[in-house]
């Protein structure tokens, strides 16, 4: 992995997705940061206001990650806050590692009639507008600040 070390000391690797988004070199909807992991919406979406939660040092597993009863409770903080902006109880996580090699968990709300049935259909994406990925991350970065 050709890692690198953030002027903050931060671990970062050079050719993971999430960690650019990290650093700021690729836009994302930002959701929500603090100073050890940060929520965005995924670019695919299976639901509107899908985020995916990442800690920013970049560790393969979620399992890796140092702090992960802190990481759990930033990732409830977020779905707490997706529950009331999007007006849903049922957000469903997901921590399977497969699609992107950096710890991350997925929070997908879920909806009636949402496409997905009783269990989520991992083909089924969202095709959505700028407008509406900023006003999904926007409605619940407003319940955050």
């Amino acid at each position: 992995m050709p890692e690198y070390k953030t002027h903050s000391g931060a671990k970062r690797d050079q050719n993971c997705i999430f960690c650019k988004i990290v650093d700021g070199s690729v836009p994302s909807y930002h959701v929500y940061k603090d100073h050890k992991f940060e929520a965005f919406l995924d670019a695919t979406p299976l639901n509107p206001g899908h985020v995916l939660v990442v800690p920013k040092d970049h560790y393969r597993w979620v399992w890796d990650v140092p702090d992960i009863g802190d990481y759990f409770e930033f990732a409830r903080k977020v779905v707490r806050a997706m529950q009331k902006a999007l007006g849903t109880e049922w957000v469903v996580a997901a921590v399977i590692g497969q699609m992107v090699p950096h710890a991350h968990i997925q929070l997908i709300p879920r909806f009636k009639d949402d496409g997905h049935g009783e269990f989520i259909n991992w083909t089924a994406r969202k095709r959505l507008t700028e407008e509406q990925m900023e006003q999904a991350a926007g409605m619940i970065r407003k319940v955050l600040e």
